[in-house]
């Protein structure tokens, strides 16, 4: 089965977009948006649209993919990105966060592989290299 934002009656994607932007606008700024799984895709969704959310700094997309209902992304989308995302994921495929990946600009780009499943991987370790990557995208 696809990975998609589209949803049932309550209009799909569209409707979590306008709800991301408005919340960004009303809570904002943020310095970046952690998003995980169907979050994620949205937040890349949003992306390609064009939507600046609120001009953030970065992106932190955890066990995320392309949605497979919304148009293609063309080039790189340019906001620096960190992907975390595990081998063992029954939810989403490797292959669909590599992917998810593989969507930002190689150069601002950093991924964080884990064996774990569907999840956010907390040990000291992982937060410490979380932490090192978000520091250099706030540095640059």
């Amino acid at each position: 089965e696809g990975l998609g934002l589209r949803g049932g009656a309550g209009g799909g994607w569209q409707v979590s977009r306008r709800y991301l932007k408005d919340r960004i606008e009303a809570s904002g700024p943020f310095d970046g948006i952690l998003a995980f799984s169907q979050g994620a895709a949205l937040v890349c969704a949003a992306l390609a649209h064009g939507d600046r959310l609120g001009g953030i700094k970065f992106v932190v997309l955890c066990s995320g993919y392309r949605p497979d209902d919304t148009p293609p992304i063309r080039g790189y989308l340019e906001v620096p990105s960190l992907h975390i995302f595990g081998g063992s994921d029954k939810q989403v495929p490797l292959e669909r966060s590599e992917d998810l990946a593989e969507a930002f600009h190689p150069s601002t780009r950093s991924i964080l592989r884990h064996n774990m499943g569907h999840i956010i991987p907390s040990s000291k370790t992982y937060v410490t290299d979380y932490a090192r990557v978000i520091a250099s995208f706030l540095e640059g």
